[in-house]
C-alpha cells in the first residue's frame, strides 16, 4: 500500500488498528507525511515513534543491515522488535520520497558521511604499499584556527604533512569538523596518494604530533614499512601551519559600512561573481547536514579568487553588491581596488548592482556562463572531496554528455524501483555485443530497502564468490551505483548538477558511481564503464517487469547506442 501511494487507505487502516506501539507510530508518521508534508502532527508522531522504538532509527538513518534470512520476531526483546520493524517498514520509508530526509532533520540525525564518529577509515594496503618507499621524514602538524578556542572543542584546525628535507608540502588544509583520530588519518591518507606536492610515494619516517594518534597509527603504518614517532610540536610543519593561519585572517573582509570605493584607485582588472552552493558539507541543529551558500569572487585574467566566503543567509542581489564593495576594499589582502569591468550571469543581481557600480566608475556587464569563475569552483571542490569520493566527472574519457545521460538513466531506474520485483539476489548475466564491454553480471540492490542500486561484477568467479560469503566487499571487482543522500556524492559532481540542472528521482535518489578493484581506494569509472551501466539502468527494469527468462534491447545513451542481452543466471 505504501509502494502504490494509497495512504488514505492506510490512514484509516492504522487508525482501526492502532496499538500504541512505537512500530506503528513509525508507520502513522511514514503516512501523514506521505499525505500532508512536513507537518507538526506528522513531526509529533516522529519523535513518539523514536522515543517508543529507537532501535529502528539505527537501520533508516544508519548502517545496520537488515538480514533478510532472519526470522521477525517482536516478542523477544528491542533489539529484535528494532529488526521487525526495518524488515518489514523499511522499504516503504525508502519509497515515499523525502521521507528519509525529513526523518533526519526532525530527529536531528546526521548523515554516515557527516558525522566524524561513523567515519570509516581509509586504508587501502595493498594500492599504499605499491607507492614508492623514499628514505625521507614527513611531519604531520595540527592547530586550532587562532580565533577558535584551545583544545578539543575547537571547531576548526589547520592540518599540514610537510616532506622536511624534500621540501614538499604534502597536505595542507582545514579541517572544519569534530577532530577524530580517523578522521585526521583520513585527510592524512591524501598526503600519500594525492599530495598537493611531488608524487604519490610513502617516507621511512611519519612524526605525528599527538601521542594518541601515534600509538593508533604505528601498527597500521607498519605494514606499509613506514615508521612512526610522537614529536610535540614538530618543526617546521607548524610553523608553516602558523603561516597559513596568519593567510587566511589577513583575508578576513572588512565591514561594508563606511566603505567609499570611489575613493579606491582603478585597475584594469575584470572580476566575475557569483554565488554557489559551497562544496562542504557543514552540521547544525536547526537545519541538519547541508551546504551553505557561498560568495566567489574572481580575477578573470590570473584566475586568483578574491573572496570565497559564506553569505548568512540566501542569496539576494544586495548581498552581492555588498561583498564586492567588500572585496574591493580588501581583494584577497591586497590593497583596495576598483576593477574596470565586473561580470555577472544573474539578471536580477545584473539589475542591481550595474547603476550602483556605474556611479562609482565600475562597468558591469551580463554574460550567460563565467567559465572562468565555474572552473575554479570545480578546483576548489575537487580539493575538497579527497580520493574517497569519487567524481564522476574525474573519469577518463568522460564528458558532460557521458554524465547527463547517465543521470538520465539513473533517474528512470530509481522511479521505477525494480527492487520491488526482484525474486531475490539471483544475478542477471548482461551480454553486450561491443567486446569491450563484454559480458557481466548484475545484482539489484535494495530488496530488504537498506541499500538501493545495482552492483555489476566483472566475471561470474567474482559474483559466485560475494553471493556464497567466500569473498569480502574489499575483495570485490565490480561497477557499483549507490543511491543516498546528497552526501554520498563528489563535491564536483554536485557543483555540476548545481549549475547543469541533471535530474534526480528524490533527495534520496543521488546516485554514486564506484569502479571497484581488489584492495585499492574506489575509482572513477572510465567512458566505457559509464555507457555500459547507463545502458543497464536503462534495460533492467523493463527486463525484470517482463517476467521473461531472457530479453535482447537495443538502447540509445547520450552518446551511443547500446545492444544488451539479458538472462537470468542460477
Amino acid at each position: 500500500m505504501f509502494q502504490l501511494g494509497s495512504y488514505d487507505e492506510l490512514e484509516k487502516l492504522l487508525r482501526r488498528q492502532d496499538d500504541h506501539s512505537g512500530v506503528w507510530r513509525f508507520a502513522k508518521a511514514l503516512v501523514a507525511f506521505g499525505l500532508h508534508g512536513d507537518t507538526e502532527d506528522a513531526q509529533r508522531l516522529l519523535v513518539e515513534a523514536d522515543h517508543l522504538e529507537p532501535g529502528f532509527e539505527d537501520y533508516l538513518l544508519r548502517d545496520k543491515v537488515v538480514d533478510a534470512s532472519r526470522q521477525v520476531r517482536f516478542d523477544a526483546g528491542d533489539a529484535e522488535r528494532a529488526f521487525g520493524c526495518a524488515r518489514l517498514f523499511l522499504p516503504a520509508w525508502r519509497a515515499v520520497p523525502g521521507a528519509t530526509s525529513w526523518a533526519r532533520r526532525v530527529l536531528k540525525v546526521p548523515s554516515n558521511n557527516a558525522d566524524p564518529k561513523d567515519v570509516p577509515r581509509r586504508f587501502p594496503r595493498d594500492e599504499l604499499r605499491a607507492l614508492p618507499r623514499r628514505r625521507e621524514t614527513w611531519q604531520v602538524g595540527l592547530m586550532p584556527r587562532s580565533d577558535e578556542p584551545d583544545g578539543e572543542n575547537a571547531s576548526m584546525w589547520l592540518f599540514g604533512v610537510a616532506n622536511v628535507g624534500g621540501q614538499e608540502i604534502r597536505t595542507m588544509t582545514v579541517i572544519d569538523q569534530m577532530l577524530t583520530e580517523t578522521v585526521v588519518w583520513n585527510q592524512m591518507m591524501q598526503s600519500f596518494l594525492s599530495p598537493m606536492e611531488g608524487a604519490p610515494a610513502r617516507p621511512a619516517t611519519l612524526v605525528v604530533c599527538r601521542r594518541n594518534f601515534c600509538e593508533v597509527w604505528r601498527p597500521l603504518l607498519s605494514e606499509i614499512g613506514v615508521r612512526c614517532q610522537y614529536e610535540n610540536d614538530p618543526q617546521p610543519v607548524s610553523q608553516l601551519l602558523e603561516a597559513m593561519g596568519h593567510a587566511i585572517d589577513e583575508r578576513e573582509l572588512p565591514p561594508a559600512q563606511d566603505i567609499e570605493i570611489r575613493e579606491f584607485p582603478q585597475s584594469d582588472a575584470v572580476w566575475q561573481a557569483d554565488f554557489i552552493r559551497s562544496p562542504a558539507w557543514v552540521m547544525n541543529e536547526q537545519e541538519g547536514s547541508y551546504r551553505p551558500w557561498t560568495v566567489v569572487v574572481l580575477d578573470k585574467s590570473r584566475s586568483i579568487a578574491l573572496t570565497t566566503t559564506h553569505t548568512p543567509g540566501d542569496p539576494a542581489p544586495e548581498m552581492l553588491l555588498e561583498f564586492l564593495v567588500r572585496t574591493m576594499a580588501k581583494p584577497n589582502g591586497e590593497a583596495a581596488q576598483r576593477p574596470r569591468l565586473i561580470e555577472v550571469s544573474d539578471s536580477d543581481g545584473y539589475d542591481y548592482v550595474r547603476p550602483r557600480l556605474e556611479a562609482a566608475g565600475v562597468a558591469c556587464r551580463l554574460v550567460d556562463e563565467l567559465s572562468e569563475l565555474n572552473h575554479f569552483c570545480l578546483e576548489l571542490a575537487r580539493s575538497i572531496d579527497g580520493s574517497e569520493k569519487c567524481a564522476l566527472a574525474d573519469g577518463q574519457g568522460v564528458t558532460r554528455a557521458h554524465m547527463q545521460s547517465f543521470y538520465e538513466a539513473a533517474a528512470y531506474y530509481f522511479r521505477e524501483a525494480p527492487w520491488r520485483n526482484v525474486p531475490g539476489e539471483i544475478p542477471i548475466e548482461i551480454r553486450c555485443t561491443d567486446p569491450a564491454m563484454g559480458t557481466r553480471f548484475a545484482i539489484v540492490m535494495g530488496r530488504t530497502g537498506v541499500q538501493l542500486g545495482l552492483c555489476i561484477y566483472d566475471d561470474w568467479e567474482m559474483t559466485r564468490k560475494m553471493l556464497s560469503g567466500l569473498a569480502t566487499p574489499e575483495e570485490s571487482r565490480a561497477l557499483a551505483v549507490c543511491y543516498d543522500e546528497a552526501e554520498i556524492m563528489s563535491a564536483v559532481d554536485l557543483q555540476l548538477i548545481d549549475r547543469l540542472g541533471w535530474p534526480i528521482a528524490t533527495l534520496e535518489a543521488w546516485p554514486a558511481v564506484m569502479r571497484l578493484k581488489a584492495h585499492h581506494t574506489p575509482s572513477s569509472a572510465d567512458a566505457g564503464e559509464l555507457v555500459f551501466l547507463d545502458a543497464c539502468l536503462r534495460v533492467i527494469p523493463d527486463f525484470i517487469k517482463s517476467k521473461a527468462t531472457s530479453h535482447t534491447q537495443r538502447v540509445v545513451t547520450g552518446t551511443r547506442p547500446v545492444e544488451l542481452q539479458l538472462a537470468w543466471r542460477n
